[in-house]
Order: structure tokens, then C-alpha cells, then sequence
């Protein structure tokens, strides 16, 4: 179904998405709006 394909697609998304942000989150400086908060 294109729905499983949908559901593949985003969780693939989401961990691609997941590992640049851990790999992005290591400088504090690139952190949106926790320093403020």
C-alpha cells in the first residue's frame, strides 16, 4: 500500500533528520531558542 511506503518513508526521514541534529547539537551556539528559554 502507499500508506506503508508513506509510514517507511517518513521514519526514514525522522532518523536521517534525528542524526543530523545529534551530530549538529554538539556546539551549544546551534541550539534554537533553549538558551533563551
Amino acid at each position: 500500500m502507499v500508506a506503508n511506503a508513506a509510514i517507511a518513508a517518513v521514519q526514514t526521514f525522522r532518523a536521517f533528520t534525528r542524526a543530523i541534529c545529534e551530530r549538529q547539537a554538539q556546539p551549544p551556539q546551534h541550539k534554537h531558542g533553549e538558551n533563551r528559554a
